[in-house]
């Protein structure tokens, strides 16, 4: 079958880059021929791609490379020219674009990155059209793939929606409201990853029947091969060592962060004033960081652990505001109290960068005054903060108004918590497969909904419990482990982190629960839970069943 995939962005990183990246090495495994239509950068990179083709400013293509691959089908990568605009739903920096967010864009800028795009889907549809059409997002991947296909009858026409799309965009414009109606109605399917998303969507569209009878629900799926668990504890330093041995090599390439930036910027923090001074040094930090290289000290940091005996909190993602990173920080000087080694690595790439390094700093200096600021009025630091997610930091307000907890929070973390929270710029799932199995902990507090709990799956495969705020898309995969773990975890531990003021100082207690569960487990109960946190996704959530789903409704 001859299957052509619209995804409009990298394949790298977080979310819905992983998810088209996976979708087509599966099918690529399944036999099919893939035609991949995105602006990946580095596609020779990636195993599963055969032959890449970029499109020059007339959009004429011209062949990259061409090489054999182990898969039984083959993909050809695409990327069109689409010119110097990137429409985007999440402001972020990418490399060559100029990034505009879609509800800042006029008509005539959507109708030409359409217009681009739809000629490059032709010029390669005319002399082999699809079967299938994958878009992904609500706007505008289905729009300009419904236009592109409409002299194509028998090509069927299925829609991702990922939930950034309705939620940033859509949500927040009527003009980009009609897009969505038009991609929804050029649509044979639709596919949303979790009851919360299809909820969602149905919401959105007044629960119109002709949208719910073509909804369904695929959830994501993880790789198995990448991501397993560690045998034993004696297992992770060896897990870390070729780890560490990746970077080192990895660091000869891009700009990423140096340890002599990191301790400029961290001085500079320690003197600044609260407001305008510091903002503007959150500012610099953002502009002058490689978003897309591990930073230089990875390899370095990494080492510094002790992976038999120091407890590991880990995050990964994205770096925004809506991923609740700020109240992981804010809790750690709790955690730390009671377990002085534990390490936070925070993995990642994105603008909140600067605020969440500034926010450390302030507190290894016991800068309590611009620490308290920061979290109070976070949007004095960072444009894109809603100033309503104050409300979960509440509770720890309230009690650093109290001297003698002020006085064991920021004594705690002073001189030292700079050296127990990492950070480590982007790091992509060839390092992650080894460095989740070897965390304690995964932990990803988003305070905004989000449309499934891609990292919790993958956490699972590697043998490793998260804990996650429980709302949105990340509610079907707790509901999975809390009923796995039932018999061996209080359901609170692993469900109770909602929404409210007390979020920063439950996250703190619920990682010292977790961490105080495992020490007095022995190494085999340890293992038995490493097994069945990936029998969850072998059951549930491979790669291979989420293919063979959206083959069932062709």
């Amino acid at each position: 079958m001859h299957i052509a995939i619209t995804h409009g962005y990298i394949l790298q990183g977080t979310g819905s880059n992983l998810y088209v990246q996976n979708l087509c090495c599966e099918l690529c495994c399944a036999g099919h021929t893939i035609s991949l239509f995105c602006q990946e950068s580095s596609p020779e990179q990636l195993d599963f791609v055969a032959e890449a083709v970029d499109f020059d400013e007339a959009n004429e293509k011209h062949t990259r490379f061409n090489r054999e691959t182990e898969y039984t089908g083959k993909c050809t990568f695409y990327r069109p020219n689409i010119g110097k605009l990137l429409p985007v739903y999440v402001y972020d920096d990418y490399a060559g674009f100029v990034v505009k967010e879609y509800t800042e864009l006029t008509v005539e800028e959507i109708e030409t990155y359409i217009e681009r795009n739809v000629h490059a889907l032709k010029s390669v549809f005319t002399d082999n059209p699809p079967d299938l059409l994958i878009s992904n997002h609500l706007i505008m991947q289905p729009v300009y793939g419904v236009r592109a296909t409409r002299d194509i009858p028998a090509c069927k026409r299925f829609t991702i929606v990922h939930g950034s799309a309705l939620n940033f965009s859509v949500r927040n414009s009527t003009l980009l409201e009609k897009y969505a109606h038009e991609a929804i109605a050029g649509s044979d399917r639709i596919i949303v990853d979790s009851s919360h998303a299809r909820n969602e969507l149905f919401e959105f569209f007044s629960n119109d029947p002709e949208i719910v009878n073509r909804t369904s629900i695929i959830p994501p799926g993880v790789d198995l091969d990448k991501f397993i668990p560690v045998n034993s504890v004696n297992d992770k330093p060896h897990r870390i060592g070729s780890l560490v041995e990746k970077l080192h090599q990895k660091q000869t390439e891009g700009k990423g962060r140096t340890a002599d930036e990191k301790a400029v910027y961290d001085r500079a923090v320690s003197t600044t004033e609260i407001g305008s001074p510091t903002r503007e040094l959150i500012d610099e930090l953002n502009r002058n960081t490689d978003q897309w290289t591990p930073d230089h000290d990875v390899a370095d940091n990494l080492e510094t652990i002790n992976w038999l005996d120091d407890p590991v909190v880990l995050y990964y993602g994205k770096y925004l505001w809506t991923k609740g990173i700020h109240l992981l920080i804010s809790a750690a000087p709790i955690v730390l109290q009671k377990y002085p080694n534990a390490r936070f690595l925070i993995v990642g790439f994105g603008s909140f960068r600067g605020y969440l390094e500034a926010l450390v700093a302030a507190l290894e200096h016991n800068r309590r005054d611009l620490f308290i600021d920061m979290i109070s009025h976070p949007d004095l630091y960072n444009d894109a903060v809603d100033i309503n997610s104050t409300l979960y930091f509440q509770d720890l307000l309230e009690k650093l108004k109290d001297k003698d907890f002020a006085d064991s929070y920021f004594n705690t973390a002073a001189g030292l918590i700079s050296s127990r929270i990492i950070f480590t710029g982007i790091l992509t799932h060839d390092f992650l497969k080894d460095l989740i199995p070897c965390s304690e902990i995964t932990v990803a507090m988003s305070i905004f909904p989000e449309a499934f709990g891609m990292v919790a799956v993958e956490a699972l495969a590697s043998g490793v419990i998260p804990l996650q705020t429980n709302h949105s898309g990340f509610a079907d995969v707790i509901e999975a482990y809390v009923k796995e773990f039932s018999d061996t975890f209080d359901s609170e531990l692993m469900e109770g982190l909602h929404l409210d003021k007390q979020l920063v100082l439950k996250l703190a207690d619920y990682i010292c629960k977790l961490l105080d569960k495992y020490r007095i487990m022995s190494e085999d109960d340890r293992l038995s839970i490493r097994r069945r946190a990936n029998r969850i996704c072998h059951d549930n959530y491979s790669w291979k069943a989420v293919a063979q789903k959206f083959l069932n409704f062709v």
